[in-house]
């Protein structure tokens, strides 16, 4: 037990915890009871190594290092689902989000996954090609053999673009 909390006071960083308060939208994780009900409501928890109320837990023993470190921090969908469960209002999708921008400026980087993803959306204004669906017959169907409307995407992408990098700059 002893080793355990020396190793934490080893990792823990209180000055990056501060950091963390000084962006605009952050909530307090002090504020957070361990209750789990952020982690029950997450679209993707399976996927994350550490549940939502565990990465907030780790905020708050000043383990921000390890968790900048940790693909953990980009895996979050921002679905807002630990928003709406926490009776604590602690919000843990800000706290992602806020833990991503501070990795960003402690020089770490996007992952790539993300930047192919931006590059599809301004390249065609959507996150991934149209994809067809498999159903019960073992067919493949697209949107035309679905009937549905085909995807257009933006109807000037110099100005799709040009609105999204302004947007991105802002912050909005």
């Amino acid at each position: 037990m002893w080793a355990d909390v020396t190793v934490l006071s080893e990792k823990a960083n209180v000055e990056l915890v501060k950091r963390l308060k000084n962006f605009p939208s952050i909530v307090d994780p002090y504020a957070c009871l361990q209750c789990g009900k952020c982690t029950s409501g997450c679209t993707v928890m399976v996927l994350m190594e550490n549940f939502p109320h565990r990465v907030v837990d780790m905020v708050r023993l000043g383990l921000v290092p390890e968790l900048l470190k940790s693909d953990v921090i980009w895996a979050c969908t921002q679905c807002q689902k630990c928003r709406d469960a926490c009776p604590q209002k602690v919000n843990p999708s800000e706290i992602f989000i806020v833990l991503r921008n501070l990795s960003i400026i402690e020089g770490g980087s996007v992952p790539d996954a993300y930047s192919n993803m931006l590059s599809k959306v301004l390249e065609s204004g959507f996150i991934q090609d149209a994809i067809g669906v498999v159903g019960s017959d073992g067919l493949t169907y697209d949107r035309l053999k679905l009937s549905l409307p085909q995807l257009s995407g933006p109807k000037n992408v110099d100005v799709f673009q040009a609105n999204c990098m302004d947007a991105f700059q802002r912050g909005v």
